[in-house]
């Protein structure tokens, strides 16, 4: 909220900092604070459920046409590919969900009103592409992010969490271990 206020009007206020004591010392301080929460829930989930259901049928599908649905058997740069087109193709995807969103959560916490005027106004006077505004320049930050973060992930899940046929029950625990942690590291 802080952020969207010195952003929409830097004029008002001189630093983030600035606007969230602001935002502190007025009437409905709470309220205001959480301004666009409600849509932008709403939002994470199908967002969410869309990257994830994206990214994994991806790189099941890129695996095949490359050749070997067997991750592990599948050269270094075949994997860095299959995992960087995989994460590509859910940000695009997600996306559809993620930045209306965050344009109606944006909107709400700018101005006062309930989130059906805010959409029935982005709509009235941009039509939908209203609501995608910024989406091109949103695949231009998440996408490079996100590539690094899954291939990332997907290497030192590769090597820290893939159990062997013949490990023993401790090693196995290790193993489970590395996938957290893999997860952990890459983001």
């Amino acid at each position: 909220s802080a952020k969207t206020l010195r952003q929409s009007d830097p004029s008002a206020y001189s630093s983030v900092k600035d606007a969230l004591l602001k935002m502190l010392r007025s009437k409905h301080a709470i309220q205001r604070i959480y301004k666009g929460i409600v849509p932008a829930a709403l939002g994470a989930i199908p967002s969410s459920a869309l990257y994830f259901g994206a990214y994994e049928s991806s790189k099941v599908t890129l695996q095949r046409i490359m050749g070997n649905d067997n991750p592990s058997e599948t050269g270094y740069r075949k994997r860095l590919l299959v995992h960087g087109l995989a994460a590509a193709s859910g940000n695009v995807l997600s996306s559809f969900v993620f930045v209306p969103k965050e344009v109606i959560k944006q909107q709400l916490q700018i101005k006062s009103g309930a989130a059906k005027t805010t959409i029935r106004s982005i709509v009235q006077q941009k039509g939908i592409k209203g609501l995608y505004a910024g989406y091109g320049v949103t695949l231009l930050r998440n996408i490079p992010s996100a590539t690094i973060r899954f291939v990332l992930y997907e290497e030192l899940k590769r090597k820290w969490a893939i159990a062997k046929k013949d490990e023993d029950e401790r090693t196995r625990n290790l193993r489970k271990l590395g996938t957290f942690l893999a997860g952990a590291v890459a983001g």
